[in-house]
């Protein structure tokens, strides 16, 4: 014995609706995408046809399904740029989704799915500028939260999207013809990586117009996007490192709801004037190194509590900057060659790396006052490369102790002869 459920689809409206006439026993519907099958009857197999409407017979598929328990996929329904977002019993889609029926046999139930753009609410979209007709632009990657949702990609020139239904690499296009475009990428779509290079220069990116459902860019995910001038970065942003190194950014602003520490997310752009650290940043590390037409850097909150390693090497036209109260450490070469600076205000540090200030060569003023206790100095080339005429400010409580410790007490660099009370500094 057979019984025929028949999947019929309608093309009628972009409403499309789609009728599942079944005919006995328990039918659970696990997700959008895939039906179980749960049977009374062991004697009884089902013949399932799904039927895409307007004659396409080639896309009909049939399942045998002899099991007690088994379960079968929805072939894929590409209609009108539209997806199957949940099923109903009701024609209008009222009352809430339908996850599981129970049949009675002899009873026809109807089962109704509603349509919605197969890209979502939440969708992305990346502007793109075609200099030359023929061009072939490659993605990295495209990846879902799973790694085995469908995803869409909407090219935006009129050719049909491109539906995956796993994680995706190398993803490729050709525009035949030059001009700007918006590419669309699906709601399921949560990471998108440009490039996994440090070298590939990428041209054809010019902005993130929204990020939708995209959260997570990988290392070097938009490095060297040199087209790439401004942007506005996800809320909650998870990324590697360098993810936007030597692209063509003029500004960024770190989100509050940012909470980690960086990683050379910004080194080498070259074009980048102003920054704002968000509140939950924790540290940053090669961030803005290479930044050299950087002029302004705002920390907003005080969960930072380390300036690492070449945090602010190389940027050149940096005049001055308010470090938080939470930094209490520096990384090595943090301020490397940081040749605008000409005073430096630190809050209650605990230690100075190696080569800290090395290149610092403007600073005049190294503020350290704020001081309850004396950091411990590394290595004497902290100060390395400095002016010569510079004053080390600390505590008048402090300096018996600053100018015996270990390091600062070097005639090295001249460290030792520059260090001054605050008192004896501010009557100078």
């Amino acid at each position: 014995m057979f019984i025929i459920k028949k999947l019929e689809l309608d093309e009628a409206n972009t409403q499309n609706r789609c009728k599942m006439l079944v005919g006995i026993d328990t039918f659970p519907i696990a997700s959008n995408t895939s039906l179980l099958v749960l049977r009374k009857t062991f004697d009884i197999q089902h013949q399932v046809t799904f039927n895409f409407g307007n004659g396409e017979n080639s896309r009909s598929i049939e399942y045998i399904i002899g099991k007690m328990y088994d379960s079968f996929p929805i072939p894929t329904v590409f209609l009108q740029n539209q997806k199957i977002v949940n099923w109903y019993a009701t024609s209008d889609f009222s009352g809430n989704p339908v996850r599981k029926t129970d049949l009675v046999d002899g009873n026809i139930t109807n089962l109704y799915a509603k349509w919605g753009d197969i890209f979502g609410e939440e969708y992305a979209e990346f502007s793109v500028s075609i200099a030359s007709a023929n061009t072939t632009i490659s993605i990295a990657g495209v990846y879902s939260e799973t790694g085995s949702e469908t995803m869409y990609i909407n090219w935006g020139d009129g050719t049909q999207p491109s539906v995956f239904e796993e994680d995706q690499s190398n993803v490729s296009h050709q525009y035949a013809t030059p001009g700007t475009y918006t590419i669309k990428f699906s709601d399921t779509v949560v990471e998108v990586d440009i490039s996994t290079s440090s070298s590939t220069v990428n041209t054809w990116l010019t902005g993130v117009l929204k990020w939708g459902n995209i959260y997570y860019i990988n290392s070097y995910g938009f490095a060297n996007c040199v087209g790439l001038t401004s942007i506005n970065l996800p809320d909650n942003l998870q990324g590697g490192t360098y993810i936007f190194q030597q692209s063509g950014l003029t500004s960024i602003t770190i989100p509050d709801s940012v909470s980690k520490a960086i990683t050379g997310w910004f080194r080498n752009c070259t074009s980048l004037a102003t920054a704002v650290v968000g509140s939950g940043v924790t540290a940053i590390v090669r961030a803005f190194m290479g930044c050299s037409n950087l002029t302004s850097v705002t920390f907003r909150g005080t969960n930072i509590t380390q300036l690492g390693s070449y945090s602010f090497s190389g940027c050149s036209r940096l005049a001055s900057i308010s470090i938080p109260d939470s930094v209490k450490t520096t990384g090595t070469y943090a301020f490397q060659n940081c040749s605008s600076l000409t005073s430096l205000t630190f809050p209650a540090m605990t230690s100075i790396a190696a080569n800290t200030f090395n290149g610092a060569s403007a600073c005049l003023v190294f503020d350290f006052s704020n001081c309850t206790s004396v950091p411990t100095l590394a290595n004497v080339s902290a100060f390395a490369n400095t002016n010569a005429n510079k004053k080390i400010v600390v505590p008048d409580n402090l300096y018996s102790s600053w100018i015996a410790a270990n390091n600062w007490k070097s005639s090295t660099n001249n460290i030792k002869n520059s260090i001054i009370s605050r008192t004896d500094y501010l009557n100078s």
